[in-house]
């Protein structure tokens, strides 16, 4: 017993989630018509049309990705957000990332007022990667920084409402802490 609670506490360190709110996060159902481009080039909905194939939690490789066609490279950034159809308290954002080192910025509010949540570097090699977020929003902005910024899908979950009301409570205490 006590080899399998040590188990989960390093699955659970490994991985970014605090153990009071581990399994406790949904997965938020995508699909393409949630994202709307803010550019008139590349196709961003690519970084949502294999849900179906990722499984929950992520894995795999999925294979199409958000492109932009080399000769509009020197008129980066690039960004696209989803409209998640209500407010929804976003707990992380799952990417796959695949080839090249690029930042990715990530933004909530709502369209043309952004305020940014989290700086992501793409270092890893055909992983998925964790971001956290910990945000209560509608809309979330993923903007490409350049061009070496390269990921093929993304997933995103939300805490259930016993586990945002934790983790707003544990950080609240972190708070006084300090």
């Amino acid at each position: 017993m006590q080899k399998q609670l040590w188990l989960v506490a390093s699955v659970l360190a490994l991985t970014g989630v605090p153990s009071s709110v581990a399994g406790q996060e949904t997965r938020i159902p995508l699909d393409p018509k949630m994202v709307v481009n803010e550019r008139d080039r590349g196709n961003p909905e690519a970084m949502v049309d294999e849900q179906a194939r990722i499984g929950d939690p992520p894995s795999g490789k999925p294979e199409s990705t958000w492109k932009v066609n080399s000769k509009y490279w020197k008129t980066f950034p690039y960004s696209a957000y989803l409209d998640l159809g209500q407010e929804r308290n976003l707990s992380s954002l799952w990417l796959f990332d695949t080839f090249n080192n690029g930042e990715l910025v990530l933004y909530a509010g709502t369209p043309q007022k952004w305020q940014q949540v989290a700086r992501h570097e793409t270092l890893k090699y055909m992983q998925w990667t964790k971001v956290q977020l910990d945000i209560t929003t509608r809309y979330l902005r993923i903007e490409r920084v350049k061009p070496s910024c390269i990921f093929s899908e993304i997933a995103i979950y939300e805490y259930t409402p016993e586990a945002h009301r934790q983790m707003l409570a544990e950080k609240e205490a972190a708070e006084k802490e300090r």
